[in-house]
């Protein structure tokens, strides 16, 4: 393991903006949860890493089972961080269940279904070809919501992340080519191989996500001192 892996909160909820932008996924799924007005429920949430989105749940929760890949989870210098963190905080309370998974079949595994659905920041890791069997997963599991938040990595937003990300000393197009680049910024996905982030288009995750739940509303989420205009993170919910 290597100290970068081992610091992933560190590096991702510092503070300044970059903190902020990558804090606003958490501000939005509290006041998504707020405006769907559910006050209990069971939740699975998917990439969930040491369970922080947990903190920002305003309901209570009845049931959680959390899955996450588990690569950046591990035990140093006597610290837990992502899974096994999140299984060491909740060990003493059985409505917490945490899964090391990396398959859809894992899902459909778990027995009876719950309310409420979480994805943050996870699909655009997903292997693109295992997407739809994720969400068609999730949709036999979920019976009311499903909260997603997604990088958006086109247009303008796609501009001003590799300007600020140049700033700080990070060179986010060496994985594009010019050509590539250049699609992406006139919303062209299909022209962009992927590569995690790179190629990555929420509106194609949304026409997928509409396949499998009856309505899906799309928004961006944007740390409150940037313009309205920006929308870093996409945030959708959808339901049955």
């Amino acid at each position: 393991m290597t100290d970068a892996i081992i610091d992933y909160n560190a590096r991702l909820f510092r503070g300044g903006i970059y903190g902020r932008h990558h804090s606003a996924r958490f501000g939005w799924l509290r006041e998504a949860v707020g405006r769907l007005g559910i006050q209990r429920a069971s939740v699975i949430e998917l990439g969930c890493f040491d369970a922080r989105s947990v903190d920002y749940l305003p309901l209570q929760i009845e049931r959680y089972v959390g899955l996450d890949a588990g690569w950046e989870s591990g035990v140093r210098d006597g610290a837990a961080y992502g899974l096994d963190a999140a299984r060491e905080r909740f060990a003493d309370d059985p409505r917490f269940h945490f899964v090391r998974s990396i398959s859809p079949a894992d899902i459909a595994d778990l027995e009876g279904s719950f309310e409420l659905g979480i994805c943050l920041e996870t699909l655009e890791h997903i292997d693109p070809a295992l997407v739809d069997d994720y969400l068609a997963a999730l949709a036999e599991k979920v019976t009311d919501c499903l909260l997603v938040t997604v990088p958006n990595e086109k247009g303008f937003a796609l501009l001003a992340k590799t300007l600020g990300a140049k700033l700080l000393g990070v060179n986010r197009c060496s994985r594009y080519s010019p050509r590539e680049f250049f699609d992406a910024l006139c919303g062209r996905m299909d022209r962009v191989p992927r590569d995690e982030h790179k190629g990555f288009d929420y509106a194609q995750l949304g026409r997928q996500i509409g396949r499998h739940f009856r309505q899906v509303a799309i928004a961006g989420i944007r740390p409150k001192m940037l313009p309205s205009g920006w929308r870093p993170t996409i945030g959708i919910v959808a339901s049955h």
